[in-house]
């Protein structure tokens, strides 16, 4: 069997929602999932009607052609931004992780879109409602609120690669552990590490398979 649930379902109580419970208990793995660090990120995608950091309107307000600006990193509230550049769009797209994300997990959708609106509007020295009636529709992405995620991503911990370690072994030649947490290269907390890891426990249980005939 194989156990690809998010790391946050993993640490989180048994008593939550999809929170889960192994009878018997799997002491040496529980205590290597906790060892693991899981943050929090909150992901804002805004559709404009056009890419406004592209016009003339926003150079004036620059000072300077900001037309193949990637990412766009400030102190505002929403700290971070990028465009699609080098590809033509109209999607501007907001990221912010840790603690400061953590405290919007009970923010509702449209509280963390006038904490956009505000972060773009500050940059750019537009006003919100002047960004407002540019946006076509928005999505809100709060992992940490979601009920069967309780977070984004993991990070590492003075503790987590041996808890990695850990995790790699199965439980009994039958239990085995997959997941972006359980991935040491450079692309830590994507979908390439989950993607990386789920081959790797493939592979492993076909060697076991193999050595059993």
């Amino acid at each position: 069997m194989v156990i690809a649930l998010p790391l946050g379902i993993l640490q989180a109580d048994a008593q939550e929602k999809a929170g889960v419970a192994f009878e018997p208990v799997l002491q040496k793995p529980q205590r290597a999932i906790m060892d693991l660090g899981f943050g929090a990120v909150v992901k804002i995608l805004l559709h404009f009607d056009e890419p406004f950091w592209e016009n003339a309107e926003t150079d004036k307000k620059a000072g300077e052609s900001i037309k193949d600006m990637g990412y766009l990193f400030s102190s505002e509230a929403i700290p971070t931004w990028w465009t699609q550049h080098p590809e033509e769009g109209t999607l501007f797209t907001g990221w912010i992780g840790g603690p400061d994300a953590a405290k919007l997990k009970d923010k509702s959708d449209e509280d963390i879109l006038d904490l956009s609106l505000t972060s773009v509007g500050n940059i750019f020295n537009f006003t919100p409602v002047e960004l407002r009636k540019k946006l076509r529709k928005y999505t809100i992405v709060n992992w940490t609120a979601d009920p069967f995620t309780l977070g984004s991503y993991a990070y590492d911990t003075v503790t987590s690669a041996n808890g990695r370690k850990i995790l790699f072994e199965p439980v009994e030649d039958t239990l085995y552990f997959a997941g972006e947490y359980l991935y040491e290269g450079p692309a830590i907390g994507t979908v390439e590490a989950a993607l990386c890891s789920g081959k790797n426990v493939a592979e492993a249980i076909l060697r076991a398979d193999k050595s059993s005939v």
